[in-house]
């Protein structure tokens, strides 16, 4: 079954194979990745970074897939993902 379930951004997240993520925002102050799944596919771990604007370790553009920008404050964080 086709659906979209939420994750917490964090280094390593457990979510059906060929997810999808469509995006990344705070809720409730925690942030958060919206993902198209299919419910029937195996379980996968998947990797999320997160870079500050300026951060000097700069994604690696053909290891990681980016996803999102995200304001918080002052800040702007920038989501990629693995796997």
């Amino acid at each position: 079954m086709n659906t979209i379930w939420k994750y917490p951004v964090k280094p390593s997240v457990s979510m059906p194979g060929g997810a999808t993520v469509l995006t990344v925002r705070y809720q409730a102050g925690v942030l958060m990745a919206w993902c198209s799944v299919d419910t029937d596919a195996p379980m996968v771990e998947r990797e999320f970074y997160v870079y500050g604007t300026g951060e000097p370790d700069a994604p690696a553009s053909h290891l990681e897939q980016y996803v999102a920008s995200v304001q918080d404050g002052p800040y702007v964080w920038h989501v990629y993902v693995r796997g």
